[in-house]
């Protein structure tokens, strides 16, 4: 294979990505905002070989702007999320994945990719990442995570020990450190003292409402700071308090509700300019997306399709099924038919939702969309047990 630029520069190595799936192309000089790049060499395995030869501009990715002491990187689940291991200069494809009953699952996500949040179950990275973090700190002392997170509401509150944490990056004994939601707040904790169990818990910003914001925060030994949507919101001086530095990286542990994308880990103190910048991109690429058209009804639920037995799932946890309503009003947006069917969350990790429990009656509010736009649940499990009916358009239920 040979990649090269418009310009004649040709790649000094290429490689496949951890995954298999991609080739990877390093320069010796860092490329331009837009390059246009020509792949050469690569054919599949046919008796007389096809060769797979591409031309393409390619653009240097906005986000996040400075790449230096990057540790960790997962935009989402429609991402590459590939960054460059520093000590050993290896390409590295971060992985995000569920985990429930001490099992790992796939994460479940929205139809931007990113991930969503279920109760009873926390996302857990590469099993090697969280190292790579620890030694990036331990080298500079310094340490910013990037987060893009959607709270579900603003009502989440803490047990004793059990916050609802956003991420973790660290912990010791029963205790963890991190970013984590109370109510519309969010609060960093640190350890009082390294590798000690009394925590120190700072209050950094308030959370305006649920809609997507993008947060940093950036700590060293005598700074700690919060971004929010690229301003600054507060710095202060937490020391003695102190990051753990026993490996650990978790994201919704104890049921954080929401969804999040766009998280980053450096190894180095972030300062306004650039979670400005960062904050900016994020937005602009949050504005491009478009909102699906959507259909509310008030509804009788009318047929059922069987929800699976969960020891009947395996590999699933999860399962949809399709419902057949009676549409009693058209509350919003227009429907001519007077059945509509469907798509809705009967078992979520191995539980019922409350769906199950919904008997041939009920009439309930819905609010849908069509489920042809939702590529992100072809995969899941989906149980129709009703009688064919090609002339009804299958919807699915974003409540759920």
């Amino acid at each position: 294979a040979k990649v090269t630029l418009a310009s004649g520069t040709a790649a000094t190595k290429l490689s496949l990505d951890s995954e298999g799936s991609g080739i990877l192309a390093e320069f010796a000089d860092p490329l331009g905002a837009k390059e246009t790049l020509t792949l050469t060499g690569v054919t599949d395995f046919a008796q007389i070989p096809n060769e797979a030869a591409a031309k393409m501009q390619i653009v240097r990715p906005d986000w996040p702007s400075n790449l230096a002491g990057l540790q960790y990187l997962w935009k989402n689940a429609r991402a590459r999320n590939v960054t460059i291991d520093e000590q050993i200069g290896v390409t590295i494809t971060s992985l995000l994945n569920g985990y429930a009953d001490r099992i790992v699952v796939p994460a479940r996500v929205n139809r931007f990719g990113a991930a969503v949040t279920a109760d009873d179950m926390v996302f857990v990275v590469n099993p090697n990442a969280p190292a790579r973090v620890m030694q990036g700190i331990h080298k500079t002392k310094q340490f910013s995570c990037e987060i893009v997170v959607a709270s579900a509401d603003l009502t989440q509150i803490k047990g004793n020990d059990d916050k609802p944490f956003i991420v973790q990056w660290g912990w010791t004994g029963a205790r963890s450190t991190g970013l984590f939601q109370e109510k519309d707040k969010l609060l960093a904790v640190l350890s009082k003292q390294r590798n000690d169990t009394n925590l120190e818990v700072f209050e950094m910003a308030t959370l305006p409402d649920t809609k997507p914001h993008h947060v940093i925060i950036s700590w060293d030994e005598k700074r700690l700071a919060c971004y929010v949507d690229g301003k600054k919101v507060k710095e202060i001086d937490p020391s003695p308090a102190t990051l753990l530095t026993q490996s650990g990286i978790r994201f919704a542990e104890n049921a954080w509700r929401g969804t999040f994308e766009h998280v980053a880990m450096y190894n180095r103190f972030i300062e306004e300019p650039e979670a400005a910048k960062n904050a900016a991109v994020v937005a602009e690429e949050l504005a491009r997306r478009k909102a699906l058209p959507r259909i509310e009804v008030q509804a009788k639920l009318v047929a059922k399709s069987k929800i699976p037995e969960p020891g009947k799932m395996a590999p699933y946890r999860n399962a949809l099924v399709v419902n057949e309503y009676e549409v009693e009003k058209v509350l919003k947006g227009k429907y001519a038919q007077k059945t509509i069917r469907v798509v809705q969350w009967g078992m979520l990790n191995l539980k019922p939702t409350p769906l199950a429990a919904q008997e041939p009656g009920t009439s309930v509010k819905l609010v849908l969309e069509t489920f042809i736009d939702h590529d992100e649940l072809v995969p899941e499990l989906i149980s129709d047990t009703l009688t064919e009916d090609f002339d009804l358009t299958l919807y699915t239920d974003v409540n759920l």
